[in-house]
């Protein structure tokens, strides 16, 4: 109600609504296939280019991604997720290429990962070499801290629900409040050492 006009599924310019495709945009050549220029044309704001990629504040869309948001300014590159105009959540790329979330909530800005549900829950760091991950081992409900891919693989920090923590491969079951565990024949269990004059 209160459309200009509509576009029917045969393509025709129409008052009345129409079931089926509204609008139906091909490209068989090799150039774009939507682009959205303001009035000064300075950096074709949407693209749609022949691979079906998305550039925004760029008129190529970089080929390793499904969509770029490309801009210099200081909000320019950032992307709003709200519940209302004052609740908000802002995900944006610095220009040295730090990914930051900022929100509206001033006295505590949170993360949440998970849904409540019995899953493991992590962040993972890929690394060259080794892989390392933090997060909830649901079977055990210990928070980790170890290498690898998968929670609860190789830990070597442990933390259970009453605050017991476990440090070492073998530590995942504390028995108090810190509980180191080696088991390596020429290894210390711990040290301290002072390599200064005194």
């Amino acid at each position: 109600n209160g459309d200009l006009f509509q576009v029917n599924s045969t393509g025709n310019v129409s008052t009345t609504v129409s079931t089926g495709i509204g609008l139906n945009i091909t490209n068989s050549g090799t150039g774009n296939t939507v682009v959205f220029n303001d009035a000064a044309s300075d950096a074709s704001p949407f693209v749609i280019d022949d691979a079906g990629r998305i550039g925004i504040g760029t008129a190529t869309p970089s080929t390793l991604a499904k969509m770029t948001l490309m801009g210099v300014g200081t909000y320019d590159t950032t992307i709003r997720l709200a519940y209302d105009s004052t609740n908000y959540a802002d995900i944006k790329g610095a220009s040295n290429g730090d990914f930051t979330i900022t929100t509206s909530d001033t006295s505590e800005s949170v993360i949440i990962i998970g849904t409540g549900l019995a899953e493991d829950t992590s962040v993972r760091y890929d690394g060259n070499a080794v892989d390392y991950y933090a997060g909830l081992d649901d079977g055990t409900d210990m928070y980790m801290i170890g290498s690898g891919s998968v929670v609860g693989t190789n830990p070597f920090a442990s933390l259970n629900s009453s605050g017991d923590m476990g440090i070492g491969t073998g530590s995942t079951t504390p028995a108090a409040r810190l509980e180191v565990y080696d088991d390596t024949a020429s290894g210390y269990t711990a040290k301290i050492f002072n390599d200064g004059n005194n």
